[in-house]
C-alpha cells in the first residue's frame, strides 16, 4: 500500500518529538488501529476506509511513555518522541519503492524481536516474582507460628507458677507434710496433675480456701489495622467496616485506604501529570482536595493542570484560593515555604491572565512574584525576568499595530503593511494575520500565503504538548481561510481543499469556507479528471491497456459516473482497451452503460417547455432548431 497524498496530514516538529495530526470526523476511538515501529507508522479506520502509511525520515522511540494517541474533535493526533534530537527537514522518507519497502520490513521485523524478548523477560520476571513470594510468604508463615508457639509455652509456664505458689500457701496454712508440691516438680510429665496425685490430696489435704480474685493480663500480637475486624485465618481478606463500605468506587468496588488519602492521591496525581495525563492529574487532584481541603500543594499543582488545559479562569480560582488560605496561616512557622507558594501562585495567575490577554494586570502578578526573589534560585530569576520584558515588548507591540489597524481599516493597504513592518519585535501572530489580510486583498497571493505561515508556526508553537485543548480556533480558522482562497487563486488546488477542510473541521457553521470548499472541490475534480484522462490516453496511445484502464477507473470515480461527454469519452476508450484485452463481457456491460449515459445526455438537451413527444420525434425537432440557428 502506498504512503497517503501530501497533505492528507498536518505535522509539526520539536527537537525531541513530532505531532502529526490526521483529519477523521465522527470516528471511536476504538474504532481506529494504530501501528508504530521505529521509522513506519500505519493507522487504519475501518469505519470511514481510511488507511494511512507513513515511512518516517528517521526513527523514533515508538516504546517511549511519553508518546501518546489521542482523539480529538480535528482528528486523530500522535505525540511520538524522535530518537535523536535533531530537527527534521520532513516528515516522510522519500526513496524508490524497492527500498522502502525494504526499510519498512526491517522496522517491523525489529519491532517483532523487541516484542518477544519483551515477552520472555516479562515470563521469567513472573515465574521469579512467583518464586520469590511463594519464600516470603512461608517464612513469614513460619515465624508467625514460631512466634504463637513461644507465647503459648510462656503462658504455660506463668500457669504452673501459679499452681505451685496457691499449693505452697495452702501446704503452710494446714500445717500438713506433704510431698506432692516435690512430686510435682520432679516429674518429667508434661502434665500438672497425675491421677495418683489427686488421690493423695483428696486424702491428705484439707479442704481449700477460696482464693482471692486476681487480674491476669494475657498479651496479644498487635493488630496492624486496628479499625479493622479479627480474621479467622491468614488466608481471607479481612472484612471492611462498615464506614469503608459506603465508600465505593465506580464499579461498585470498596475504596482502598490509599485510594482516600489526600498524599497518596497527590502523589498518583503527580505521576498523571508527568506522563502528560493532565486530565486524570486533575481528577487525582480534585479527589485529594476533597479529603484535605487545606492542601496547598495540591491546589498548586491542580492550577498547573489547569494552565496547561488552556483552563484559565480554574486556574485563576486556583490561584485565589491559595493566596486566601495564606492569609490565614501563620507563617512564623516557615516563612520559606509560604512565600514559595505565594510566588508560584502568583506566576501561575500571570501566566493564565497573558492567555487572556489581560497584558497589564499580568505584569502586576510578575512583578508581586519577583518581590519573592531571594527564594528564587538564579536561573529561576533570570527567567522571570525575560519573561517580564518580553511581556512588556509584547504590550507595546500591540499597541503600534492599532494604529496600523485603523490604516487597514480605511483599505490604505500598502501605507498599513509599512506601518507594521515598521513596529519592532514585529513577531506577533495577529501583526502577521492583518498583513496577511492586506496582501490577500491586494492579490499578492504568495506574500499572502507566506504571512500566514508565519502567523500558524507562532499559534500552534504555544504550549505544544496541549495544543489539542485549545476550544478557541478562530484566529486558525481565518489564517487557513486566507491561505486557502489564495492558494485557490493560483490553481493550487489540493493545498486549498486541505486548508478549508481544516476550516470546516473547526467552524462547521462556517458557510463562507465552506461554500469556497465546493468550489474548490468542483476545479480539483476537474483538474484531476483531465490530467487523469491524459495519463490514460496516453497509456492508451502506448498499448498499454491494464494501466489505462486503471486511470479510465479513476476518472469516472471522480465524476461519479455524472451525464456529461466527458464521461461518454472516457466509456468509449474504456471499451477499446477491453476488447484489446479480450475482455468482451466486460465491454458489453461497459456498452449497455454508455448507451444509457448518451440516451440521457439527449434528454437533457430537449427544452423542458416542448410538449412530451416521441423521443425520436423531439430529438429531431432539436436537431431542426439548432439547424436553423446556425443558418442564421
Amino acid at each position: 500500500m502506498e504512503p497517503v497524498a501530501e497533505k492528507s496530514y498536518t505535522w509539526t516538529q520539536t527537537v525531541d518529538s513530532i505531532t502529526i495530526t490526521i483529519p477523521m470526523r465522527r470516528v471511536a476511538a476504538s474504532k481506529v488501529d494504530v501501528y508504530l515501529s521505529e521509522t513506519y507508522i500505519k493507522v487504519n479506520a475501518t469505519s470511514i476506509k481510511l488507511v494511512v502509511v507513513l515511512d518516517l525520515f528517521k526513527a523514533i522511540q515508538y516504546r517511549s511513555p511519553k508518546n501518546r494517541t489521542q482523539m480529538h474533535d480535528d482528528g486523530l493526533e500522535l505525540y511520538l518522541q524522535k530518537a535523536e534530537s535533531e530537527e527534521w527537514p520532513q516528515l516522510c522518507y522519500a526513496g524508490p519503492k524497492e527500498e522502502l519497502r525494504k526499510r519498512r520490513e526491517e522496522s517491523i521485523a525489529r519491532e517483532k524481536q523487541e516484542e518477544e524478548e519483551r515477552a520472555q523477560k516479562t515470563e521469567k520476571a513472573k515465574r521469579g516474582m512467583g518464586d520469590e513470594a511463594y519464600k516470603a510468604y512461608a517464612d513469614s508463615a513460619d515465624a508467625q507460628r514460631k512466634q504463637i508457639q513461644a507465647k503459648k509455652a510462656e503462658e504455660k509456664t506463668k500457669a504452673e507458677q501459679d499452681v505451685y505458689e496457691t499449693l505452697e500457701k495452702l501446704e503452710t496454712a494446714s500445717e500438713v507434710q506433704r510431698p506432692l508440691v516435690a512430686q510435682v516438680r520432679s516429674s518429667a510429665s508434661q502434665d500438672i496433675f497425675a491421677d495418683g496425685d489427686i488421690r493423695l490430696a483428696s486424702t491428705v489435704v484439707a479442704p481449700a480456701k477460696v482464693r482471692e480474685q486476681a487480674i491476669h493480663k494475657i498479651g496479644f500480637t498487635e493488630k496492624k489495622y486496628p479499625l479493622l475486624a479479627a480474621r479467622e485465618t491468614q488466608l481471607k481478606e479481612p472484612p471492611l467496616p462498615k464506614a469503608a463500605m459506603q465508600a465505593m468506587d465506580k464499579q461498585g468496588e470498596p475504596l482502598s485506604f490509599e485510594e482516600k488519602n489526600p498524599l497518596w492521591l497527590k502523589e498518583k496525581g503527580d505521576n498523571f501529570f508527568n506522563n502528560n495525563d493532565f486530565v486524570s492529574a486533575l481528577n487525582a487532584y480534585t479527589k485529594s482536595l476533597e479529603g484535605d481541603s487545606g492542601f496547598l500543594k495540591c491546589y498548586l499543582n491542580r492550577a498547573t493542570c489547569y494552565l496547561k488545559v488552556r483552563a484559565y479562569k480554574n486556574c485563576i480560582q486556583d490561584c485565589d484560593k491559595i493566596e486566601e488560605l495564606l492569609g490565614k496561616q501563620k507563617k512564623d512557622d516557615d516563612a520559606e515555604f509560604y512565600e514559595k507558594m505565594a510566588m508560584r501562585a502568583y506566576v501561575k495567575k500571570a501566566a493564565a491572565l497573558c492567555w487572556m490577554g489581560q497584558i497589564d494586570e499580568a505584569l502586576k502578578y510578575y512583578e508581586k512574584a519577583l518581590e519573592f526573589n531571594s527564594r528564587m534560585s538564579e536561573a529561576e530569576a533570570d527567567t522571570l525576568k525575560n519573561d517580564i520584558a518580553r511581556i512588556k515588548m509584547r504590550s507595546e507591540s500591540s499597541k503600534k499595530k492599532e494604529e496600523a489597524d485603523k490604516l487597514l481599516m480605511d483599505a490604505k493597504l500598502l501605507e498599513a503593511l509599512e506601518a507594521y513592518k515598521a513596529i519592532p519585535n514585529h513577531a506577533n501572530e495577529y501583526i502577521y494575520a492583518n498583513m496577511s489580510l492586506a496582501y490577500l486583498k491586494l492579490g499578492s497571493y504568495e506574500q499572502c500565503i507566506e504571512c500566514v505561515e508565519k502567523a500558524l508556526l507562532i499559534v500552534r508553537s504555544f504550549q505544544k504538548d496541549t495544543y489539542s485543548f485549545e476550544p478557541d480556533h478562530k484566529l486558525e480558522v481565518k489564517l487557513l481561510l486566507r491561505r486557502g482562497k489564495s492558494f485557490d487563486a493560483l490553481k493550487r488546488y489540493k493545498e486549498a481543499k486541505s486548508d478549508l477542510d481544516f476550516c470546516v473541521m473547526y467552524e462547521p457553521g462556517n458557510a463562507e469556507a465552506v461554500g469556497l470548499l465546493k468550489v474548490v472541490q468542483q476545479n480539483l475534480n476537474t483538474q484531476i479528471l483531465k490530467e487523469t484522462k491524459e495519463a490514460g490516453q496516453k497509456l492508451q496511445a502506448e498499448k498499454k491497456f491494464a494501466e489505462a484502464l486503471e486511470k479510465y477507473e479513476q476518472c469516472l470515480k471522480v465524476t461519479k459516473r455524472e451525464v456529461s461527454l466527458d464521461n461518454i469519452s472516457i466509456y468509449i476508450n474504456k471499451i477499446g482497451c477491453l476488447l484489446s484485452l479480450g475482455k468482451h463481457d466486460k465491454a458489453i456491460q461497459d456498452s449497455e452503460a454508455a448507451i444509457r449515459l448518451i440516451q440521457k445526455y439527449k434528454l437533457s438537451l430537449i427544452h423542458i417547455s416542448e410538449p412530451t413527444r416521441l423521443l425520436s420525434i423531439s430529438y429531431a425537432v432539436f436537431c431542426l432548431k439548432k439547424k436553423k440557428k446556425k443558418k442564421k
